[in-house]
């Protein structure tokens, strides 16, 4: 897989039958990178498809753009090629992208008639991960209610608030690399 002018994170989803993971951990990515015969390496997505469970129906190849570089979308897209072992490599590009998309399904493995088959998708989504994770059952925390933090009076400091302003276990189980700038941004919310 290979994308032309932006940093991306390569993953996939374990699908059940009825196109939904069977739990979070059917989410592989860099900080997830194996479960049940795929795996996740860089760019390029690994499965052993003798190892797949029998209660897996699909694979789903997902591209998405680096969280940290705010503003980042797809415009170009991202080129896709798939190599099997005795078959020639294939490939697959997208349209580009026009609607602020941050993360695309390229393709999926799916079973048909005792084997396996490839499908190349190329469906961008501009709400992003946790868009693409709802569609696909993995548990996105909501973010918690918070009360607006008060306005200082006139010569007064503000306030820290008595709970955050973002809630970070979700983000630091699965990307810990965003930990830091979240707190950054809840931070300059207090502040």
């Amino acid at each position: 897989m290979s994308v032309h002018g932006l940093a991306a994170d390569v993953s996939a989803l374990l699908l059940g039958a009825d196109g939904r993971v069977r739990s979070d951990d059917d989410l592989v990515f860099y900080n997830h990178p194996t479960q049940d015969g795929v795996s996740v390496a860089g760019s390029v997505v690994t499965a052993d498809l003798s190892r797949v469970p029998a209660g897996v129906d699909r694979l789903v190849v997902v591209v998405s753009a680096d969280p940290l570089q705010p503003g980042a979308v797809f415009t170009r897209a991202p080129h896709l090629s798939i190599a099997q072992t005795g078959s020639p490599a294939r490939s697959f590009t997208a349209p580009d992208f026009t609607s602020g998309e941050t993360v695309v399904v390229l393709a999926e493995l799916y079973r048909r008639g005792g084997g396996w088959k490839v499908r190349a998708v190329g469906q961008g989504y501009a709400s992003g991960l946790a868009g693409l994770a709802t569609d696909y059952g993995v548990d996105v925390e909501p973010e918690p209610d918070v009360a607006p933090a008060p306005l200082p009076a006139p010569g007064r400091s503000n306030p820290v608030p008595s709970v955050p302003v973002v809630g970070l276990s979700k983000v630091e189980r699965l990307a810990p690399a965003l930990l830091s700038p979240a707190r950054q941004a809840n931070k300059a919310l207090v502040d």
